[in-house]
């Protein structure tokens, strides 16, 4: 290092967990006793309870902490954990390089194999917030003492979602950069610059071993389509092909109007792929396969986990924009632009995310399709969005539909906001009338069977 950084002959040599164990066991009361300690600023952790109090205060300041997806990396007793919870965390990942069983509902562990088998079968998803108290190093994990290291730190950026935050406890010391050997890194001025990058500093806290929170930096790297479109699962048979999940009898309805085998679909709004799904009946039952496409990527890792022969698209539709922000809330997610007070009051939560945004003609040349005999679309307000994208298409028979199935109504979470039902279903009728080529066929409702326009739930078109 010609001269510029010290070396130290300190070491540790200390077994795993301090003892011969071949797995640690985390029960739910220990980290609720922890989370207690932490509460009462009792907690000593592994460095002393005023470390652990430098990292509750760093997690103060950490976005994506509250209500968040948290990866924690490296812990040989779970008081990271518990401080994670403690600051409000919906679910905690440790990432650790022995294997730990934990008993508490909202902790998982995996060791680095499966994290890395997780990314790259794109199962593992994003996190909210990463947090790590002197634990990472070349490898991903290493002997305790190892110090946090500059390529392990870009590593997690690829995990982060875009806003989100890195919380990390190391040693400090800006005018001196030093390594004790076998033991840690000290950062300084010459290599915490390079920790940083792609990092904007959040906050800088005290300690021995400094607290520094980072928000993640959105660079700008394209990706293609196919990074976000995966192909079908092979197809396997199951038990109950008869079994229903839509609303209001959307497949049924679609099925009487085209019996037939080995159809296409695309579902638009796909939710988690089975809860009111209009399609799988259709694709267990009559062999038909399709397209899902949903924006919210917590929900697109369910219906990977359900194996469907389908494609899907974690993504939005746009003939303009390729990237938009989207609001995550679960069956009632939507784009953050068709935000209006009613649909406010549904809100569970206000999380915010960029997706990516394609082409509808691009994504069926991916796949090989312009021809799609049904097309459920429930996007929560952004209906027009999707058809007006796709209305030069429709006219020019670059992209044909058979069958559609909109929702329309508008539901504030008590009742149904009958004035603003009758907009969207007159706005649909307008666009249908101008593409031509299609009929209204009938409305549906899943609850007391009032389909007179502005009651229903969906509207169906048909292409005559």
């Amino acid at each position: 290092m010609k001269h510029r950084l010290n070396l130290s002959t300190w070491y540790f040599n200390q077994a795993y967990l301090g003892k011969t164990a071949k797995m640690a066991v985390w029960t739910e009361q220990l980290i609720e006793d922890y989370i207690s300690l932490a509460k009462d600023n009792k907690l000593k952790g592994t460095y002393g309870i005023s470390e652990t109090n430098a990292l509750r205060d760093g997690l103060k300041h950490a976005p994506g902490i509250t209500n968040g997806r948290v990866l924690v990396i490296g812990s040989e007793i779970p008081w990271v954990e518990a401080c994670a919870l403690e600051a409000g965390a919906r679910e905690v990942i440790t990432l650790e390089y022995g294997k730990v069983l934990s008993k508490h509902p909202k902790i998982k562990t995996m060791i680095p194999d499966q994290f890395r088998k997780s990314y790259l079968n794109k199962t593992l998803g994003r996190f909210d917030a990463i947090v790590t108290f002197s634990s990472i190093e070349h490898s991903g994990l290493g002997r305790y003492g190892d110090g946090v290291d500059i390529i392990a730190i870009a590593r997690v950026w690829c995990v982060t979602r875009e806003g989100g935050s890195l919380t990390i406890g190391d040693q400090y010391n800006y005018e001196r950069d030093h390594i004790k050997f076998n033991a840690g890194t000290w950062y300084g001025k010459i290599r915490y610059p390079y920790l940083a990058t792609n990092w904007k500093q959040h906050y800088r806290g005290h300690g021995q071993q400094r607290v520094h929170v980072f928000t993640k930096i959105n660079v700008n790297f394209t990706r293609t389509l196919g990074y976000y479109l995966t192909i079908p699962h092979p197809y396997f048979p199951v038990n109950n092909t008869n079994k229903h999940y839509s609303q209001a009898n959307q497949d049924e309805t679609v099925y009487k109007i085209s019996p037939k085998k080995n159809g296409f679909f695309v579902e638009m709004g796909a939710y988690d792929g089975q809860t009111f799904s209009n399609t799988l009946w259709l694709e267990r039952k009559h062999n038909w396969t399709g397209l899902l496409i949903e924006a919210d990527p917590d929900l697109c890792r369910q219906i990977d986990a359900l194996k469907r022969h389908v494609w899907r698209l974690c993504a939005c539709i746009s003939d303009k924009l390729r990237k938009t922000e989207f609001i995550q809330s679960g069956a009632d997610g939507t784009m953050a632009s068709e935000l209006d007070n009613d649909h406010m009051q549904i809100i569970k939560t206000k999380r915010t995310i960029s997706v990516p945004c394609f082409d509808m003609a691009e994504v069926l040349d991916q796949i090989g399709v312009q021809h799609i005999d049904y097309f459920s679309l429930d996007v929560e307000g952004s209906e027009m969005i999707i058809l007006e994208s796709i209305r030069n298409k429709l006219i020019s028979g670059k992209i044909v539909v058979n069958i559609w199935s909109i929702e329309y109504r508008t539901w504030d979470g008590k009742k149904n906001i009958v004035n603003k039902s009758l907009q969207k279903l007159q706005n649909l009728r307008i666009f249908f009338q101008n593409i031509g080529g299609y009929v209204e066929h009938s409305q549906l409702d899943n609850e007391h069977g009032d389909n007179r326009d502005g009651m229903a739930l969906d509207v169906v078109f048909v292409r005559i």
